[in-house]
């Protein structure tokens, strides 16, 4: 048996297992983007520690276009999707609290309904520790029983009788096993299985003539994807519905009036992330416009002359409240919008129309790593999406799937369309386009390749042998991905076509030698010549194809190195497979290469073919032309170079996707009609110091010591912090928002599911509404906006902030500019602590002082400051346009006076315990300053018993105040 022959039965034997492994890498594809920065970077340390006290940025967000509480298809979309969450604390072995007044049969049902609670329990634990579920190809019926199919994620198949057993199915998906199956069932006619029984649901709760439910149903069987579902309609009733905690308490409101108030409120809350705002943007209020949003059926509704009411209530609300112009209310914000949409249909006692809203699932650990088959629309083999098939279910139109052709084009979609958003859709998405990239760039490779190659050698045999290298070479470099443990994202997708394009290259050129060593030499030396003359420039054009590849292993991104490895080791080993396979297939299938003689007077160069005469060609003109070809060269790389300077990073992930990507339409669809979803996430630490304990714990720890005591007047209660929140969130939003810069959409925090806060002066509503937080902080904790650190004593309050997915921001700058909103509130909480420490110090005995000690008799004055001025101001920034940015000094002056007022002082000058400011930038104080005389400046600055200086005034004579004051306390 010849060299030749061996080479080519191992080659040949090899080649299925490449083929399993290079399956077992795609079937792992895996695409996350907080995985592809180093685990030693501190921001992916920042996301890590992050992720490990709340659920984040797992969430996927829902909707369509009529999606409201009125739509049927949202209410059972809903119902659906709440049956499958993973519930941490289910109540499964109680039967109803009235069990003992119900007659017998109504007792049997609640035992049957129990029973079935259980049951389903035990099966879906079943189905999340198989991970089993629905493929879209069902087998029914493959065995001859009516069994129903299901798969795991491991490609183990299972099937449920009508007996509700269920079966694992012991054969095997190979090719062989295929073929023996085909022949077994169709020739032979036995449709018999090999399978191992794991369990029975149902048997016990089927009557005789009736269907098993997990038969009939076997998604019941699945695992769930879940941890939470919550709609904006569910967190519209917590906050305003019966017992929540935005219903006016006290005064003299009716319950209608009442409920009116805290939906309003909970609306204003939710709108941006729950709800779509109330008007679509760049609605100008005109009837048109008005007409133009409401449906038939609401239009119906509103009486025979709605257009002069609509104009004479908006006409009035324009001239009180937007100087008479409709420019001022265009321009106001999402919730000016919404009070005036609302209030004009109050004026008809009518409700307002329901508002676009949403859906919010969580995802659970198995759903987070199989997100293709949670949002996915069934590309590649994978199965249709969990969402996808029960939106299906419910009368949403799905995403249509892409076509695999380069040239074909995804169907523009209108109406209702289901759009999916989040984190979890963006990495789903760049699996689904990483694997349509790969069948595209695959289908145009090995076209290109087998036309060219065949082409250029007019052989059959030889177009074989070269498509052979280049295919077994991608395949076995996908195949090393598989066997080391790696992990396949989109970038390494493209890795197949480089190596082989680059194995063909190789082909190419001992195909080149071996015909030139055959016209020499003859056909039985050629294929030794061949990589005789071959092997050198062969490995080296490979060797220094893989170093340039290899250098991209030193890229801190995970997919660059990835790549880089890869394709080096790729590279290389296709090579082994140019100088093994291809010598022996010319050993053994040799190829007639026909050499044409070159007739007399005439070079042999003549008769070769064109392509190879017209780069006979160029090289001579090059040659003869060469200093002017070294110039335009040198020329081109200074352009290169140059051009390099221009290149504009950018981590915006979408910008990976095509502009007709599914997903950018989706998302484009979404910012325009619901609100901004790229999560960017706050967290305010509050250490164990600063933290008031609730009353509970202040009653366990019984007696504390004298310092402890006077400490915990500095402390900060539950309302106080969550006041803390509420002034970061609020500053944020004003900077940052709609009538802001407008890069960012309303944010959620723990203040969302809180009370209204009270005025800092109301004493003994505070004293409740902290009374309440303290109640409820578990709820809170569950609501993931609270958590506690452990580790480092502190408490976590999160805010999360939504940003455009599709606006260019730059994220560095946006943190920098975030900073710099939290640092006068930061300095404010500071200040306030120094500021009542001085005061302590000064009117404190040596005992314990109670909190009165702040205010009792002190009166303070603060010069340069004034707590009502807006926060926001603009600046030039950048190419000389005009920015938003933060105002510190009001925004400092806003948060220490509302502190301090929660201390007990009062604005109002004649107060005993006044809390005044004197505004520098308000000309009527300028001017009743400028002609203040120094015996009017003493009597003045006399009265108080501190001076806060934030802004420094010329006829103010520091002197003057140390004399005037009691206690000077300027800072």
């Amino acid at each position: 048996m010849s060299n030749a022959l061996v080479l080519l039965m191992v080659i040949c034997f090899l080649v299925p297992f490449a083929m399993r492994g290079a399956k077992n890498a795609v079937g792992r594809m895996e695409n996350d983007v907080k995985d592809w920065l180093p685990s030693d970077y501190q921001e992916t340390k920042d996301l890590q520690w992050f992720g490990q006290h709340f659920l984040g940025e797992e969430f996927v967000l829902l909707t369509w276009e009529g999606c409201s509480q009125e739509d049927v298809s949202f209410r059972l979309l809903v119902d659906k999707l709440k049956q499958e969450v993973i519930h941490s604390d289910p109540v499964l072995d109680k039967l109803p609290d009235d069990f003992d007044d119900l007659n017998p049969a109504e007792q049997k049902i609640a035992r049957h309904d129990l029973a079935m609670r259980k049951e389903l329990l035990r099966a879906r634990e079943l189905g999340d520790e198989l991970q089993l579920f629905l493929p879209d190809d069902e087998r029914l019926n493959f065995s001859g029983q009516n069994e129903k199919w299901l798969q795991s994620n491991d490609g183990t198949s299972y099937f449920i009788t009508e007996q509700g057993e269920l079966y694992k199915w012991l054969g095997k998906d190979n090719l062989v096993d295929s073929v023996s199956r085909k022949f077994k069932r169709d020739v032979l006619g036995d449709k018999s299985v090999e399978a191992e029984k794991i369990d029975q649901f149902g048997a016990e709760l089927t009557g005789s003539n009736e269907v098993n439910d997990f038969y009939e149903d076997p998604s019941k069987l699945t695992a769930r994807y879940f941890t939470s579902v919550r709609s904006g309609m569910d967190a519209l009733e917590e906050l305003a519905g019966p017992g929540g905690p935005l219903l006016p308490r006290g005064g003299n409101l009716s319950e209608e009036s009442r409920q009116r108030i805290a939906y309003a409120t909970a609306m204003d809350r939710l709108t941006g992330t729950l709800f779509a705002p109330a008007v679509p943007p760049a609605f100008d209020w005109s009837v048109e416009a008005v007409e133009s949003v409401l449906t038939e059926h609401q239009r119906e509704q509103l009486p025979t002359d709605w257009k002069q009411q609509y104009e004479s209530y908006l006409e009035s609300t324009l001239d009180e409240q937007y100087a008479a112009d409709v420019a001022n209310l265009v321009a106001a914000g999402f919730k000016s919008h919404a009070k005036v949409w609302d209030g004009f249909f109050y004026s008809l006692d009518l409700d307002p129309p329901p508002r676009q809203t949403c859906i919010v699932v969580t995802l659970s650990d198995i759903g987070k790593d199989n997100l293709r088959k949670v949002v996915g629309r069934g590309v590649g083999g994978e199965p249709t999406g969990r969402i996808v098939r029960f939106a299906t279910e419910c009368g949403v139109e799905p995403p249509a799937k892409p076509p695999m052709t380069p040239w074909g084009k995804i169907p523009v979609q209108d109406g209702k369309v289901l759009r999916m958003g989040g984190p979890p859709v963006d990495n789903g998405a760049i699996d689904e386009e990483g694997q349509i990239t790969l069948g595209r760039l695959v289908g145009l490779s090995l076209l290109l390749g087998v036309v060219l190659s065949y082409l250029s050698f007019r052989s059959l045999n030889v177009t074989i042998m070269v498509f052979f290298v280049g295919g077994v070479g991608a395949i076995m470099s996908m195949s090393i991905v598989g066997y080391s443990g790696g992990v396949v994202d989109s970038i390494l997708l493209s890795m197949p076509s480089l190596v082989y394009v680059l194995g063909i290259s190789g082909a190419v050129h001992i195909v080149n030698y071996y015909r030139d060593a055959s016209f020499e030499l003859g056909e039985p030396v050629a294929s030794e010549q061949a990589l005789a003359h071959g092997w050198g420039p062969c490995t080296l054009a490979s060797f220094t194809t893989a170093l340039g590849l290899g250098s991209l292993y030193i890229s801190n991104l995970a997919p660059i190195k990835n790549f880089g490895l890869y394709s080096a080791i790729g590279v290389m080993a296709t090579l082994i497979l140019v100088f093994t396979y291809l010598p022996a297939a010319l050993k053994i299938w040799v190829p007639k290469f026909k050499q044409k003689a070159a007739p007399e007077g005439k070079k042999a160069i003549e008769e070769h073919s064109l392509l190879t005469r017209m780069w006979t060609g160029v090289g001579h003109r090059v040659m003869k032309y060469h200093w002017p070809v070294i110039s335009l060269g040198l020329l081109v790389l200074g352009c290169g170079i140059w051009g390099i300077t221009k290149i504009n990073t950018s981590v915006q992930l979408l910008k990976l996707f095509d502009d007709e990507a599914k997903i950018i339409r989706d998302y484009e669809w979404l910012e325009t009609n619901f609100g901004k979803l790229t999560p960017m996430e706050m967290v305010i630490k509050v250490g164990e110091e600063y933290k008031l304990p609730s009353q509970v714990e202040r009653q366990a720890a019984g007696d504390l010591n004298l310092e402890s005591r006077n400490q915990q007047k500095y402390q900060l209660s539950m309302l106080e912090r969550v006041e803390l929140v509420n002034q970061i969130q609020y500053a944020v939003e004003q900077v940052f928002g709609d009538t802001g810069r407008n890069v960012i959409g309303q944010g959620m925090s723990a203040v969302t599911f809180c009370p209204e806060i009270p005025h800092p002066n109301s004493t003994t509503r505070r004293s409740s509404t902290n009374s309440m937080l303290e109640n409820n902080e578990d709820r809170l904790k569950n609501e993931d906006y609270l958590a506690y650190d452990d580790e480092n004593n502190q408490e976590l309050w999160r805010i999360s902030l939504r940003l455009g997915a599709l606006n260019d921001v730059n994220y560095g700058h946006f943190i920098d500019s975030l900073k710099e909103v939290v640092w006068p509130i930061e300095q404010a909480y500071q200040f306030r602590n120094a500021l009542l420490q001085q005061i302590e110090d000064d009117h404190g005995g040596a005992g314990y002082n109670h909190a009165n000690v702040f205010f009792n008799g002190n009166r303070i004055l603060v010069i340069g400051g004034n707590p009502r001025a807006p926060i926001v101001r603009e600046q030039t920034g950048e190419n000389d346009e005009s920015e938003i940015v933060v105002h510190e000094k009001n925004l400092f002056s806003r948060v220490l006076n509302h502190v301090l007022l929660a201390k007990g002082f009062v604005n109002n000058r004649k107060h005993p315990s006044a809390l005044w400011w004197y505004d520098l930038d308000n000309e009527k104080n300028i001017d009743a300053f400028t002609s203040f005389t120094a015996e009017q400046w003493k009597r003045a600055l006399s009265s108080y018993t501190y001076v806060v200086m934030l802004d420094e005034y010329d006829g103010l004579d520091k002197q003057m105040v140390d004399d005037s004051v009691a206690e000077d306390a300027r800072f």
